[in-house]
């Protein structure tokens, strides 16, 4: 077995190479050049008994007692070439950090932790299988039982498992992309700026996907936003009055506010172009107020509105380029809100609040690596944040939420893809600042 390395070399070995984008662990556009995952499939050519003069631990077939452990459950015989072969099992401990993935090709078996990958040829297959379900195999007399031992993915000892406190998933997610490898550790400074201009140049021999253009029949122009409402409050004075609420009055906000918080928290401002890098080319030389991994400003704002002076009720696309709403539908009934965001019906009376949508696609473009998934995640929370800074600012109060029906926004939204999807809803009203809602309040009054 060999280690995939990188696209063009490999270690010797007679072994098979499974290699799809989905499974490559690396960032081959990012300023880090994360290594490719090892890509290794196990022998097929191993036998699966070994004769009884070249078993483990012994000559004639005996097998060296000092050598067993408690944890060598059976012994038992078995017929193989026509000869008697002594076969010694354990029980089976199986890695917790590993997963199967079937695929057209195979099974390939996914060691997140060490960020390995497996293509089992069937006899593999079968053998992993029977393993998981007789806990039971034989490393010292079997080839592939050896292999797999070898590879940490069943060994004849427990496994340290750590707690976790969620499911399954997000651990593959953490573990999953903790720890990359790196091809490169550059000695100094020098080094690490060659690096990252290579990198650039070669990124930026794909083109980027563009911010989303989509036709809208209505296309609204909001004033140029009003920053003097924005510098009447300080800094501290906006951190220290930020807090998340649950009690919102039906009150319309002014189309001065409105426009000003959008702006704020979403736009991309012209006056910092001048700022920028001259060598950071003109795709890439927006700028927002909050940070953005990469500079790539992947996310899309949806604005839910409600209760904003001069516009009516609906869904808008908020294009940050030129400080406009473009209409994605009308709403009737705003209390479909509530229906969306898990029954939270406080949230009827906000005025408005933001959908954030993350840009995977533009993501994927320059890191290639799943632990870029973290950034798109970072990127919603600084976005969030600020917004609730900005209407702070101006008097209001904010809530926010993860909690809601992601297909059924989508289809609201009109998001019908995987390189854009929601992560966080905001909002924004005025509020006499309570943070538990009015029921909730109430039965906890009554339980006194």
């Amino acid at each position: 077995m060999s280690r995939r390395q990188d696209r063009t070399q490999l270690r010797p070995g007679n072994f098979e190479i499974f290699l799809s984008p989905i499974f490559e662990d690396t960032c081959h556009y990012g300023v880090a050049a994360y290594s490719i995952a090892a890509i290794r499939s196990l022998s097929t050519t191993c036998r699966r008994f070994y004769e009884e003069d070249h078993s483990r631990n012994g000559e004639n077939g005996k097998l060296d007692a000092n050598c067993r452990t408690e944890e060598e459950v059976n012994s038992n015989q078995a017929l193989a070439g026509g000869r008697l072969t002594q076969i010694t099992s354990m029980k089976a401990h199986f890695n917790p950090n590993i997963f199967l993935i079937i695929k057209d090709s195979g099974i390939i078996v996914w060691d997140f932790e060490k960020h390995n990958q497996y293509l089992l040829a069937s006899d593999y297959a079968h053998r992993l299988l029977k393993i998981a379900y007789t806990q039971s195999f034989d490393p010292r007399g079997d080839s592939i039982d050896m292999e797999l031992q070898n590879e940490n993915l069943v060994s004849n000892k427990p496994f340290v498992e750590p707690p976790w406190g969620w499911d399954i998933l997000s651990r593959i997610f953490h573990l999953g992309t903790k720890d990359i490898p790196q091809d490169v550790n550059p000695k100094d400074g020098v080094e690490w700026a060659t690096n990252y201009i290579r990198t650039c140049h070669e990124t930026l021999q794909h083109k980027i996907p563009v911010f989303r253009q989509r036709e809208f029949p209505v296309v609204i122009p909001l004033e140029k936003p009003s920053t003097s409402i924005l510098e009447n409050c300080t800094l501290w004075q906006a951190l220290s009055s930020r807090r998340t609420c649950r009690q919102f009055r039906k009150e319309t906000v002014s189309k001065e506010k409105f426009g000003s918080i959008l702006y704020a928290s979403f736009g991309f401002m012209k006056d910092r172009e001048q700022e920028i890098n001259e060598f950071v080319p003109d795709e890439l030389r927006q700028r927002r107020s909050s940070p953005s991994g990469g500079g790539l400003n992947s996310s899309e704002i949806y604005i839910w509105c409600h209760q904003v002076e001069s516009l009516d009720p609906g869904i808008y696309h908020y294009n940050p380029e030129n400080h406009s709403l473009a209409l994605v539908r009308t709403l009737k009934n705003m209390e479909s809100l509530s229906s969306l965001l898990a029954g939270q019906y406080f949230s009827e009376n906000l005025a408005f609040g933001a959908f954030i949508a993350s840009r995977f696609d533009r993501m994927w473009w320059k890191y290639g690596h799943s632990r870029a998934y973290r950034v798109s995640l970072l990127d919603i929370g600084h976005l969030s944040q600020t917004f609730q800074l900005a209407s702070s600012a101006v008097g209001l109060n904010t809530w926010l939420s993860a909690a809601f029906k992601d297909s059924e926004v989508e289809k609201i939204l009109g998001i019908d893809t995987l390189d854009e999807q929601v992560l966080l809803f905001v909002g924004s009203g005025y509020s006499n600042g309570g943070d538990m809602d009015p029921i909730s309040q109430t039965l906890l009054g009554k339980q006194q």
